[in-house]
Order: structure tokens, then sequence, then C-alpha cells
């Protein structure tokens, strides 16, 4: 039995790490928290206006050069809380910082089509076809800069990968699974 759970997931956009982080806080009693949450935190106490996700990438990558390229995954590690999610990890260094930390990194996969349908909830959406939701979600899988977006190798290094393409009962279901078989 490990005295702290650390789960991250990771996913394209819409493939419901938002709503699988709120049920282990509902249900476990995890702490949840989004790398989004940190840097609005951060934007805030610096005056800094977030919009659109081209302002959160470059905020986050104005933190990772003054504070290193694992600050999220610091942040989320340092909390006080036994158990923590971080929902939305996207680059191989906090996945490799939050591993070697006894985290988990759990991938959530599903087919393009049945992640655009359910975009819709999406504040910072900004595609209405599925081909620009495609075009966009590209750019976070694999970047040229060290400090970018890297979604899919995170992806490939996780310990365990869920499909959420089925019935959300069904993927609880399995979360739960995981959280009782880690306790």
């Amino acid at each position: 039995m490990s005295t702290r759970l650390a789960i991250a997931l990771v996913g394209d956009p819409s493939s419901g790490k938002t709503t699988l982080a709120r049920h282990l806080e509902q249900k476990h009693g995890f702490y949840y928290f989004e790398g989004s949450d940190y840097l609005r935190l951060m934007a805030r106490e610096r005056n800094v206006e977030l919009k659109t996700r081209d302002d959160y990438s470059n905020f986050h990558r104005q933190l990772q050069l003054e504070f290193g390229p694992t600050v999220i995954a610091d942040y989320i590690l340092a909390r006080p809380e036994a158990r923590v999610t971080f929902a939305g990890m996207r680059s191989t260094q906090n996945a490799q910082k939050f591993q070697s930390e006894g985290g988990l990194v759990v991938a959530l996969r599903a087919p393009v089509e049945v992640r655009f349908n359910r975009s819709t909830h999406n504040s910072l959406k900004q595609e209405t076809t599925l081909d620009a939701f495609r075009q966009s979600e590209e750019a976070q899988h694999v970047s040229a800069d060290h400090l970018g977006a890297d979604l899919n190798p995170v992806m490939d290094m996780a310990d365990i990968t869920l499909d959420t393409s089925k019935p959300i009962e069904q993927t609880y279901l399995e979360l739960d699974k995981l959280v009782d078989s880690l306790i």
C-alpha cells in the first residue's frame, strides 16, 4: 500500500481528462488539478490575460524558462494531499518527473470523431469543423521545441491506457478498479 497516490490523466482534447479527474475527486478524495489551473493562478499574480490555447502555451513556456521544464509537475507533486490527480499533462519532462516521484500516468484514448462531438463544452474550443479540430490537436502531439507540448510521447510512456470511447459508467468502473488496486 502506498501512502501517496498521484495519478496524471493524459489525452487529446475531450478524451475525458476533466470528467475522470472530477470522478477521482468526488469518489476517491483526490485533490483535482489541471495544468491550466496553475497557469491561471500564475497569470493572475502577474496580471497576464490568458484567452486562447496559444496564450496558455506561450505563458507556460515563459514559466518553464523561469522555473524549469517540470514547473507544473513540481507544483502538483509538492501538494500536501495524500491523493492528487493532474489532468492534462502534455510534456515528457513533466511525465518523467511525475513517474520518478511514484506517480502513475494514465493515457485516455478515444477516436477523434467521438472527441470532437464531446468538445462543445470546452471554453477554449475554437474549432467548428472536424478538420480544424484535428489540425488544432496535431500541434500538441509532437513539438520540435523541447518546451512545447509533445502529447504522443507522453501517451506512449503511460503506465496504463483507458479506452474512453465507451459509456462513461464503464470508464468510471475501470478507473475505480485501478484506484482500488493501488491502495
